[in-house]
């Protein structure tokens, strides 16, 4: 049991990296305007932005959230698509 723990111990730091979410989506955001040079959308992206995961997964997450956001903004005149985390609230 130790040994096969130790195991997916292992096979867990090989794929897991950090990501620099921020910079991540700062690319798919030029290449969503590059494919689509005629949207004028407002994009926002909090900076420092990181998570641990799977490079590759990650980037396909990303990449699928924001080609949803940009395909179902297209008929909002001033589109805006924002990305960062929840501001918690202190009462």
């Amino acid at each position: 049991m130790i040994c096969s723990n130790y195991h997916v111990s292992l096979v867990w730091r090989c794929i897991t990296k950090q990501i620099d979410i921020s910079r991540t989506v700062n690319e798919l955001v030029a290449e969503l305007r590059h494919q689509h040079p005629d949207r004028q959308v407002q994009v926002t992206i909090q900076p420092g932005l990181v998570a641990y995961g799977d490079t590759n997964l990650l980037r396909v997450a990303l990449e699928n959230l924001l080609s949803n956001a940009w395909k179902f903004t297209c008929h909002t005149p001033q589109a805006i698509i924002e990305v960062g985390r929840p501001v918690k609230t202190v009462r």
